[in-house]
């Protein structure tokens, strides 16, 4: 194939990349540094993990006080109908 077949969509030649070896304080190096960043993307996991459950309990006490008041705004409802005048 000649140079002018073997273009990619740029136009250019395609470019021949040299194999790299690393050695193995490289490789460690690149792992480290790889799951450092990761592990500073949920970094404050716990802290919304903590936020979340706090959240979830508020919502529990709303729930009851919200049933509590419709059950007393039923029971007014009733006993005001049953009720001689």
């Amino acid at each position: 194939m000649n140079e002018a077949e073997n273009m990619d969509i740029n136009g250019t030649a395609p470019s021949r990349q040299e194999e790299r070896t690393f050695t193995q304080a490289e490789l460690n190096a690149i792992v480290a540094d790889r799951l450092a960043r990761e592990r500073a993307k949920y970094a404050d996991y716990d802290k919304l993990k903590d936020k979340a459950g706090k959240a979830d309990a508020l919502q529990q006490q709303l729930d009851t006080l919200e049933a509590d008041t419709a059950r007393r705004a039923m029971k007014k409802k009733v006993s005001g109908r049953n009720r001689c005048t």
